[in-house]
């Protein structure tokens, strides 16, 4: 079991945060590390994201997005530096569905909560012992 601090809706519409247990063989189901075909269909993605912007757009806002994981349904999971999230969410978010298109893939900028699952999952003991030369980056 891990901890994690989520972002949740009172009854009276107010946003609050909780601290939740969230046992790791379900993080284990969730995600996965990404593999090579995954890798190499983000470098396609990459390469159509820097051809569809400007080199100065690309190299501020979308050269930080990184690949860190595949969900369950094999959707390409990526972070963003968090201070910039919501605006390369916003303002690139069709770009990057047009990109992942052209690779049969969903792309999907991670959560708060997934990135602190990857987190407790890149650390967690057992998966220390096992790739300790490898693990999601987290910004």
């Amino acid at each position: 079991m891990v901890t994690i601090v989520e972002d949740f809706l009172t009854d009276r519409g107010r946003r609050r945060q909780r601290t939740v247990s969230v046992d790791l063989a379900a993080i284990r189901a969730e995600f996965a590390e990404p593999r090579p075909a995954d890798l190499a269909d983000w470098e396609h993605v990459r390469s159509a994201l820097r051809q569809s912007v400007s080199e100065s757009v690309f190299e501020l806002w979308l050269k930080p997005v990184e690949l860190v994981a595949t969900d369950s349904a094999g959707c390409l999971l990526l972070a963003c530096p968090t201070d910039t999230r919501s605006w390369v969410t916003a303002r690139f978010g069709q770009l990057l569905e047009r990109a992942g298109q052209s690779v049969r893939r969903q792309l999907r900028v991670a959560s708060d909560r997934e990135l602190q699952l990857l987190h407790a999952l890149a650390t967690s003991p057992a998966r220390t012992a096992r790739t300790h030369h490898r693990r999601f980056p987290i910004r």
